[in-house]
């Protein structure tokens, strides 16, 4: 039960940094990039993960002041970011849900005659154990 609740957890965790970090750098990267540095044609949202090359032989058009190298290094600074944000994201989600979501209850007290064993128990030691 105990390695169920962490895969549960981690594979929870991990999905949920991937999908944090791709809206977070697809929509940095749509409002910082595309359209001011160069306006594509054919691929809308998150065009980070395609090639610039591609882009420069599709005809997108580049802004004054950028150049398609600066773009390309851009490009995989933000593809660099994502992977990033996606372990941190990651592994801060996984340690706050670990310690947040209880594991398994612990085993409960055992009872006799109703309620919890108070006081000596006997052992098969003494036989008198109960007069003790």
């Amino acid at each position: 039960m105990k390695s169920f609740r962490f895969i549960l957890l981690l594979s929870a965790s991990v999905l949920l940094g991937a999908i944090v970090s791709g809206i977070i750098t697809m929509t940095t990267w749509n409002i910082r990039i595309e359209d001011k540095a160069f306006h594509c044609w054919d691929i809308g949202f998150g065009s980070y993960w395609t090639d610039i090359s591609s882009h420069a032989s599709a005809g997108d058009t580049i802004s004054a002041g950028w150049t398609w190298e600066k773009l390309r290094q851009v490009r995989l600074n933000y593809i660099e970011t994502f992977w990033l944000l996606w372990a941190v994201i990651s592994l801060i989600t996984f340690l706050i849900s670990y310690r947040l979501w209880p594991g398994p209850s612990p085993r409960p007290t055992p009872l006799v005659a109703g309620g919890p064993i108070v006081g000596r128990v006997p052992t098969l030691r003494h036989s008198s154990a109960w007069e003790r």
